[in-house]
């Protein structure tokens, strides 16, 4: 195991080279939500890393992917979907996250304030 101890915009990429699969399960919870949580250069670096999956999956070194991201609310609350959240700058709208999963051909939802994005289940009988 490898520890990289850097914010996601500084080490998120070289994380992956330490990946010894194509298979990745990421749970991306390194954005600012308020109160006493990491506030870095921006109040969230999803875009950043979910471009970097995308990046992975489209270059095949990812085959299959669980993502995870925490505080679903506060990209919601873009739309004022939302009500009694820290008043944040720089969260994507959901859907914009939805559109990426989507483009990736991941199935998605949204349980417990974490939206899961994560590659259908294949050949297990099961339908995603």
């Amino acid at each position: 195991m490898k520890i990289l101890d850097k914010t996601s915009e500084d080490g998120f990429a070289e994380a992956f080279d330490f990946l010894q699969t194509s298979r990745g399960c990421f749970w991306l919870d390194g954005h600012y939500s308020g109160g006493d949580t990491f506030h870095g250069a921006a109040d969230t670096p999803i875009l950043h890393e979910i471009g970097l999956i995308k990046e992975k999956i489209k270059d095949g070194s990812l085959v299959e992917v669980a993502v995870f991201i925490d505080d679903a609310r506060l990209f919601a609350k873009r739309h004022n979907e939302v009500r009694d959240t820290p008043d944040l700058t720089g969260y994507p709208p959901l859907g914009v996250i939805v559109d990426w999963a989507e483009e990736m051909g991941l199935d998605w939802c949204v349980e417990h304030d974490i939206f899961v994005a994560r590659s259908p289940r294949r050949g297990r009988g099961v339908s995603p």
